[in-house]
């Protein structure tokens, strides 16, 4: 599992429609939440995109990961307006690759343990947080005030060496 100064991986998985993608998370806020079935992980959506502009305007985008199926996905991109990129992870391969599987009792099948990443311009993982419970998570305007500040911090090295 990456870690603040690791690379954090290419995203895969199929998009709300079905079709198989690859995102590079440069500049994004990447969330693994439980299900579209999960209040909790419903709630910290929403509140994200009531501030994707926010977030757009730092330069940052945002990014969700589930082991939910298409439609399951379909219907939280709809709850959120389409302002969050919703990824599918049948059978949870991406998240098990990254070490964030959990189960549930009330749900057949593996699930990402609720965790949000922050990712530089450069691929780096510049925060990270684990949950340790399905209703602990970090609040939005923590989220925000972290790409603010990477947003306004000087040229990474990375960037100077270009």
């Amino acid at each position: 599992m990456p870690g603040p100064g690791d690379a954090f991986p290419a995203v895969v998985g199929l998009d709300w429609c079905g079709r198989s993608l690859e995102l590079t998370p440069n500049s994004a806020v990447v969330v693994f939440f439980r299900g579209h079935w999960c209040g909790h992980c419903r709630e910290q959506l929403v509140a994200l995109a009531r501030e994707a502009q926010a977030f757009f305007a730092a330069g940052f985008r945002l990014i969700a990961i589930s082991a939910d199926d298409v439609e399951g996905c379909g219907r939280l991109r709809a709850a959120t307006d389409g302002a969050i990129a919703i990824v599918s992870d049948p059978g949870a391969g991406f998240i098990m690759d990254l070490e964030l599987t959990t189960t549930d009792p009330m749900v057949e099948h593996l699930i990402a343990q609720p965790a949000v990443f922050v990712v530089d311009d450069t691929g780096v993982v510049r925060y990270r947080y684990l949950s340790r419970s399905p209703d602990d998570r970090p609040k939005t305007a923590l989220l925000l005030l972290a790409v603010e500040r990477l947003a306004s911090a000087a040229p990474s090295v990375a960037s100077l060496a270009t």
